[in-house]
């Protein structure tokens, strides 16, 4: 019983954390949203990511703002701790995004609306964190958190949760983590088999890539991210109509992963950008 408590801990903790990232969070969790901007995909949504990210440059000089850096890692062995790891680096960033921000009334609103969903999208994801060591401790902890008839499978590096929510809706989520490239890929289906959201990250040893593509407005988004410890914060959100493809395995990535022809915002080395409906503002 004392494992199960420890988890449901955990599983508040992240809440907590993910939960830090935005403000005024009243009412209903919303499903992620972007900011409302045309055009076509540009070939990000079904394109090789890793050929499009960059040349590979060096973006990790030290930031001396000194505000939203975090600790050196914890080895992660399974994907209730590379997630967690995953989720402490992103909350940095993402505080470090929105801390300039709110420096500059002429991109404040921008970012603090516009890319809520890229805080509030990991909600959809907090059972990656009872995928423990201990299956049978985090099913009777999805149960106390009000997932009805939990049940975890694992198959070396491969896991499945099946459960319903509290109005009887069928959820299945599937993982693949890889401890020893600490790279994670997870799909998460809805009660007609269709996605609700695919996530992917890959660590590169000292920075994440990752992409997030979930269904909005009767079409897709994907939400794209890179960032490191302390210097580097990148996220971009775009309409997609294909899902994107995998970036697991690949390497190579930086800030040019994220940008595209509909929204972004690029923080590096202390200099801010946003683009945004075809303007760009630095800051």
């Amino acid at each position: 019983m004392k494992k199960i408590a420890v988890i449901v801990m955990l599983f508040a903790l992240m809440l907590t954390m993910l939960g830090g990232c935005f403000k005024n969070p009243k009412g209903s969790v919303p499903k992620p949203t972007a900011s409302q901007s045309a055009g076509d995909n540009n070939t990000a949504g079904n394109s090789n990511p890793a050929a499009n990210n960059g040349n590979g440059e060096d973006n990790g000089s030290e930031n001396n703002s000194g505000s939203g850096s975090v600790e050196a890692l914890k080895p992660a062995g399974n994907p209730s701790e590379g997630f967690a790891n995953y989720s402490t680096y992103k909350s940095a960033a993402y505080d470090r995004i929105t801390t300039l921000a709110d420096e500059d009334d002429s991109i404040s609103m921008t970012v603090s609306f516009g890319y809520l969903g890229v805080a509030m999208v990991d909600l959809s994801l907090l059972s990656l964190t009872l995928m423990t060591g201990d299956l049978q401790s985090s099913e009777m902890a999805m149960g106390m958190l009000g997932m009805e008839g939990a049940k975890i499978t694992n198959s070396g590096n491969d896991y499945t949760i099946t459960y319903k929510d509290s109005d009887g809706a069928s959820f299945k989520q599937t993982c693949t983590y890889d401890p020893g490239k600490d790279q994670l890929s997870s799909t998460l289906y809805d009660a007609d088999g269709k996605i609700s959201i695919f996530f992917e990250y890959v660590f590169l040893g000292d920075a994440y890539a990752a992409q997030y593509y979930y269904p909005s407005n009767e079409a897709y988004e994907i939400i794209r991210a890179y960032f490191d410890k302390d210097n580097v914060a990148a996220f971009g959100i775009l309409k997609a109509s294909d899902e994107p493809a995998s970036i697991l395995n690949k390497s190579g990535f930086n800030a040019e992963f994220v940008k595209n022809d509909q929204s972004y915002v690029v923080l590096v080395d202390g200099k801010l950008t946003v683009f945004d409906n075809g303007t760009t503002t630095t800051n």
